[in-house]
């Protein structure tokens, strides 16, 4: 009896299927380093013949496209996010500052 080895990202008889979109949030002055890293390894492990995603990391965003409006939509649009916390994140710099949309 052969065993049918499917990607969780992929269909049923080879169809396709929309690309996982993940969203990458980090402290862009400590763990751009650590953020890009995870990203290419997420890259080159997931996309494949089976399977695709798709990472944003708010360095690629497209010129011109507004801030925070194109940040809000990606994360609105993400299957997951995937939050890099830092050994420094609790003392950070800066304090968390809401905005009103």
């Amino acid at each position: 009896m052969s065993q049918c080895h499917r990607s969780p990202l992929s269909g049923y008889g080879g169809e396709t299927v929309k690309p996982l979109r993940i969203f990458v949030n980090y402290r862009r002055d400590k763990d751009l380093m650590a953020a890009i890293l995870v990203t290419n390894r997420l890259e080159s492990s997931l996309n494949n013949e089976h399977a695709r995603v798709q990472v944003f990391m708010d360095t690629r965003q497209r010129v011109g496209h507004p801030w925070p409006k194109g940040i809000r939509e990606e994360i609105e649009d993400a299957d997951i996010v995937l939050v890099l916390i830092g050994p420094e994140w609790l003392e950070a710099e800066r304090p968390f500052r809401a905005t009103s949309h």
